[in-house]
């Protein structure tokens, strides 16, 4: 009986052990006075950041930089792309990875794209975009980036894109994307 109290009380002290380094190697981000959002690293170093910290449903502009789940998102540009038949919004973004650890983009979980009147527009791999906005990210790294939707252009008024970057934790950010923002 003493043996297996002895193992219990270890193992929550090692548990408790690794949960505290694993908590102390991530970067935090803090307010210093004046309100201006700062990231402090593991490392000792720092940068000023100019984000928003996502908790709701608001909408955001084209060119605001948020934060959701330790990525920060700006959405850039947009423009239409056409070949044939078919038409693309092609959205320009910045993510970037204000984690300690690794995030994997993937533009198919990641992000979604709706018209006024709530329909989900078609994500598009054949778009033949420049530069994918997919793969892996390393901590502190900024990738500039794409994504195409295959979209109607009967919509006259706006698109939605909504940014989850995590499935498991809760968070997103959505930028409406004004028609006469679009190029």
């Amino acid at each position: 009986m003493k043996n297996i109290k002895f193992y219990i009380l270890l193992m929550t002290f090692l548990l408790l052990t690794c949960s505290f380094f694993a908590y102390a190697s991530e970067s935090k981000l803090a307010k210093i006075y004046g309100g201006q959002d700062v990231l402090l690293r593991p490392n000792g170093t720092w940068e000023y950041q100019d984000i928003v910290v996502q908790y709701s449903d608001e909408y955001f502009e084209m060119g605001k930089t948020v934060k959701v789940n330790n990525v920060s998102l700006s959405v850039n540009s947009a423009h239409y792309k056409k070949d044939n038949n078919q038409i693309w919004l092609v959205i320009n973004c910045s993510i970037r990875n204000l984690n300690s650890i690794p995030v994997i983009i993937s533009s198919l979980t990641t992000f979604t794209l709706t018209d006024v009147k709530g329909n989900y527009q078609d994500l598009s791999l054949l778009a033949n975009i420049d530069n994918p906005l997919d793969g892996r990210l390393m901590p502190n790294q900024t990738v500039n980036g794409e994504i195409a939707f295959e979209v109607d252009l009967s919509n006259e008024y706006y698109w939605e894109l909504v940014f989850r970057p995590d499935l498991v934790n809760p968070g997103q950010a959505i930028y409406l994307i004004m028609k006469e923002q679009i190029k």
